[in-house]
């Protein structure tokens, strides 16, 4: 297995960086990287001497220059080894310029404000700039196929981008026009004052955020699959979507009520940070899929024609509603959610961080349960039974994570091991039916008096 070496330098390495020698330390530099937690330190300049010796003997792939000097920072980048192909530049205020980086395919720099250019990138093929308010225009990038720019408030121009297939755009406030390769696949843009965006053919996901009160005009859009859009929702693009659009994200839309007219072929819609929800069952029948994230919302009844239904982050959330069709289920972060309603057909129920979640109802069998950091559910012995009786249509009901969580749960660890062992026979044996009316008259004895732990 290739193991990728890293080295560090940090002038002022943040509290808490475990993991991680100096390079005067050889002993313990090399069995770090013999298991695998390959990470050194640089502190100052004459160990920073040391790092090219160092590179070649460890093998160093990548480096991280965190928190320097502006002489330090350039003393390191200057002697950077030819086989570093992946650099970090992080918190170097003062740093001016970076070097000629010939070798280098994969490069971040963050928070360098006072950057105010950099070199030529022939082989970079990923490029991550934030923070960098000096910088006002990018290199040109011939064979970079990812850029992702970020809070660089006084970039106003992008060069041309060949080959790039993902471009992200994040509050880059100057930046008013965009010239974007006819091969860019993905392409975000939040919070970028551009007036009119370019030809984009092979655009197959889009997602644009806007501080204005309308969006910018765009382009035909043959190949889009996923559309993501923040309010304002005046200039919704129906007209240039083609069939092959299945799925849409409303960003706030709750800033703009009622919601706009849902183009026809949508069968995904999400709600992200919405926090007063519209009417679920106004929703068109062929929106089939439902993705609710962050919302105030204390009740959701689902639509009856809504087979895959996923909330996230509803802290207030008390109940759900109307799940008789569902066959797809996630909730996850629900904090005052305690029970579900009757879920008949689902087939697929997945549970994450609900902390005050004590039930689930009966599950059709074969359902592929998945439950993660829910302290107070209790799985009682007919659930398990169901499961122990599905499991050869559910191999996921046996993880290690959800075996341990059951342990915690039922305070049981002898009573779990007698049910792995008997599920090597038949669960339709009359002799391990036997024994397992046993066992659940044993753990009902035991749990009737047991309450689970709470966090």
């Amino acid at each position: 297995m290739h193991l990728e070496v890293k080295i560090v330098i940090a002038q002022n390495l943040p509290y808490g960086c475990a993991r991680a020698w100096t390079l005067s330390n050889k002993d313990g530099a090399r069995s770090a990287c013999h298991s695998g937690r390959a990470q050194f330190v640089v502190r100052d300049e004459a160990s920073a001497d040391r790092l090219p010796s160092v590179a070649e003997a460890f093998g160093v792939t990548a480096v991280q220059v965190t928190g320097c000097d502006v002489l330090l920072a350039t003393r390191v980048l200057k002697t950077l080894p030819t086989r570093v192909s992946k650099l970090w530049v992080r918190n170097c205020w003062d740093l001016k310029a970076l070097p000629t980086l010939p070798h280098v395919t994969a490069l971040k720099v963050w928070n360098c404000s006072g950057l105010k250019a950099l070199p030529a990138m022939p082989h970079v093929t990923s490029l991550h700039v934030e923070g960098c308010h000096g910088l006002t225009t990018l290199p040109v990038l011939p064979v970079a196929t990812k850029l992702n720019v970020t809070e660089c408030h006084g970039l106003v121009a992008l060069p041309d981008l060949p080959h790039v297939t993902e471009l992200y755009l994040y509050n880059c406030y100057a930046l008013t026009r965009l010239i974007a390769s006819p091969q860019v696949r993905t392409l975000e843009v939040h919070y970028c004052p551009i007036g009119a965006f370019p030809e984009l053919p092979e655009v197959t996901e889009l997602s644009i955020r806007t501080m204005q009160t309308e969006y910018a005009t765009l382009p035909q859009l043959p190949k889009l699959v996923h559309l993501e859009l923040g309010a304002p929702f005046a200039m919704m693009p129906t007209t240039h979507v083609t069939p092959v659009l299945s799925s849409l994200t409303l960003y706030h839309p709750d800033d703009v009520m009622p919601l706009p007219e849902l183009p026809p072929h949508v069968t995904n819609l999400t709600f992200d940070t919405c926090y007063d929800m519209p009417s679920l069952l106004e929703l068109p029948l062929h929106v089939t899929s439902l993705h609710i994230n962050e919302s105030d919302v204390t009740s959701l009844h689902a639509p009856p024609h809504v087979m895959e239904l996923v909330v996230y982050n509803c802290t207030r959330l008390e109940s759900l509603l109307d799940l008789q069709k569902v066959t797809e289920l996630i909730v996850g972060q629900c904090d005052v959610l305690t029970a579900l309603p009757a879920l008949p057909q689902v087939t697929k129920l997945t549970l994450e961080r609900c902390l005050t979640l004590t039930t689930l109802p009966d599950l059709p069998l074969g359902c592929r349960l998945t439950v993660h950091d829910c302290p107070a559910l209790r799985f009682t012995p007919r659930l398990i039974m169901a499961q122990l009786q599905a499991k050869p249509q559910n191999p996921y009901w046996y993880s290690p994570a959800l075996r341990a969580d059951m342990v915690l749960y039922m305070h049981s660890v002898r009573v779990i091991q007698r049910w792995l062992r008997w599920l090597r026979y038949d669960p339709a044996s009359p002799v391990v039916q036997k024994r397992a009316r046993r066992i659940q008259a044993e753990w009902d004895a035991m749990t009737r008096s047991y309450a689970p732990p709470r966090c």
